[in-house]
């Protein structure tokens, strides 16, 4: 805070902080602002590469270093909810909030989310005019086209818990710099690794070069925009690379815009925390845990948002091809949240209008990807805290298991560096006793999807969750007895308009004070006789203190 003027600007090809040095920005106040643009110069760094902000260990003689700490405004809240259904040709619309307490001000930008099923809406932005307790006025009024007005629709009934996010896009600390660059395979930037071509703006970074605690990296109430390096390794908005144990890395109430390459991605570290953060027309994955090994990342109240519909003729979404991981990023299986380990925690996110919402895809790894290839198995890794998210609006997946997820009784540690072995990942310990980690995720919402739940998923149980107006209310091929050997797999669960897909099982299937509402399909084991799932074709289910209150069934 020892800026004096009221805004100032660090311009440079690359901002590097390494081995003993400290970077601090801390523009708390309410009266200033700054700026860090990064330049398209020409310099490439030998490890970081081009157009740079961040930091490596290097020759780093203290432990934690270097540091790196933006800061700017705090802001009490990031995003909120409609609390009344916006309408056409209109300029004011109501949130849940008040909006100054908020930390909001008038010339602010805001983001408007549509709320229409399987992600064929449309998002607008717009700055704040007036407020007024809970209403903004928008500085233009909200445009929905003929085709608009059934592809950019933003709910707010105030009973219920269908609401539209608003997430506020100004900061007073903003990282931008030159525009996105197209590079050809093969020059001295981009290495024809993934792609034919590199779309190349900043990125930002702390390698901790496999060190524990190796490095610092925290960066707060800041706008990230230009960001990411499509068809290049490592180059994202916010990265943590290989830092091993960081309980002081924090990406907190950030707002990340115009990406190339992902959002946010935890690789080969862990304890870090990523809360409050908003991400808007962010190209591939949100938020990505990347080789599988990762632990206790709390990734928290956060909302990722893709703008575009996926069947747009242009933007396709917010889908990216040319990366390392075309399931997390392109059009196969795109993700707002993708994580290749179930060993982290999500809770309180919000995630709309991308191809899949919150994605665990441990067979997408099955061993370990990258530094943790066949040091891990994922498919079996405990799962963490997931607890509060809410999915909408999706092409596929809201909530989203896919194949072989099967947690069990694993205890690996920060010491290990999240690593596993053969003995650690048994079915059976020495006894004959399977080794199965009952778990459950909690309080968790869908609504306007594809689908919702996974394909091989056992030992979790799905508890409190509310599945409203998706095309599938469940989709599930198969499942198991819970280890425990009493648990429910369907625990006050809120069915209510749609089909449900249900699973076979090496056991019986218990549905235990679930309410049943609406316009309801049943299909047992619907995946019987189909590939490698579901073959049991034998399903057994109990319905415990059922709540029967749909108007047409079928079984």
């Amino acid at each position: 805070n020892t800026q004096t003027a009221s805004e100032q600007w660090l311009c440079a090809g690359s901002v590097i902080t390494t081995d003993d040095g400290t970077f601090i920005m801390n523009i708390t106040s309410t009266s200033k602002a700054s700026t860090i643009y990064i330049k398209d110069n020409g310099y490439i760094h030998p490890f970081l590469g081009t157009r740079t902000f961040g930091g490596t260990t290097g020759a780093a003689t203290k432990i934690g270093y270097p540091i790196i700490d933006v800061a700017g405004r705090y802001l009490p809240r990031t995003w909120s909810l409609l609390a009344q259904t916006a309408a056409n040709d209109v300029s004011i619309i109501r949130l849940v909030h008040d909006v100054a307490s908020m930390g909001w001000r008038v010339g602010d930008r805001i983001g408007l989310t549509p709320t229409v099923m399987q992600s064929k809406g449309t998002g607008q932005t717009f700055f704040i005019k007036e407020i007024d307790g809970t209403y903004i006025t928008l500085a233009a009024d909200i445009s929905l086209t003929t085709i608009g007005k059934t592809n950019q629709m933003y709910l707010g009934d105030s009973q219920s818990i269908m609401k539209a996010e608003v997430v506020l896009l100004s900061r007073n600390v903003i990282i931008t710099g030159d525009d996105f660059e197209q590079r050809p395979c093969g020059d001295s930037v981009c290495p024809c690794t993934h792609s034919q071509k590199c779309t190349v703006g900043l990125h930002t970074i702390m390698n901790g070069y496999g060190k524990n605690h190796g490095g610092s990296y925290r960066i707060r109430y800041t706008r990230l925009e230009k960001c990411g390096q499509r068809g290049i390794t490592a180059r994202y908005c916010i990265h943590w690379h290989v830092m091993r144990d960081c309980p002081d890395c924090l990406a907190d109430g950030n707002a990340i815009e115009f990406s190339h390459q992902r959002g946010i991605v935890i690789h080969g570290t862990h304890m870090t925390r990523s809360t409050n953060n908003v991400l808007w027309d962010v190209r591939g994955a949100g938020i990505y845990i990347e080789d599988g090994n990762e632990l206790g990342n709390y990734v928290e109240y956060n909302a990722v948002i893709c703008p575009w519909p996926f069947e747009g003729n242009v933007m396709n979404g917010c889908t990216i091809p040319g990366t390392d991981n075309g399931e997390a990023d392109a059009a196969a299986d795109h993700s707002a949240y993708w994580s290749v380990t179930h060993s982290n925690h999500f809770i309180g996110n919000r995630a709309a209008g991308a191809f899949n919402g919150l994605f665990f895809e441990p067979q997408e790894g099955p061993r370990g990807r990258g530094f943790a290839l066949n040091k891990v198995c994922t498919i079996f890794l405990p799962l963490g805290r997931v607890e509060g998210n809410v999915c909408h609006s999706h092409s596929r997946f809201g909530t989203y298991f896919v194949s072989n997820d099967w947690p069990r009784q694993i205890d690996t540690t920060l010491a290990l560096n999240g690593y596993t072995n053969a003995t650690m990942c048994a079915p059976f310990d020495a006894e004959g006793y399977e080794r199965g980690r009952s778990s459950a995720i909690s309080n968790n919402v869908d609504y306007h999807n594809t689908f919702v739940g996974g394909y091989g998923l056992g030992d979790v149980q799905f508890r409190d969750h509310t599945s409203i107006s998706c095309l599938n209310l469940i989709y599930h091929k198969e499942s198991k007895n819970f280890n425990d050997g009493c648990s429910s797999i369907y625990l006050d669960y809120h069915f209510e308009d749609g089909q449900m897909l249900l699973p076979s099982g090496h056991g019986t299937l218990i549905f235990e004070n679930n309410v049943f509402r609406g316009p309801l399909l049943f299909e047992s084991n619907h995946h019987c006789n189909e590939g490698s799932t579901g073959f049991l074709c034998n399903p057994q289910y109990i319905f415990v203190n059922p709540d029967w209150q749909a108007t047409s069934t079928k079984w």
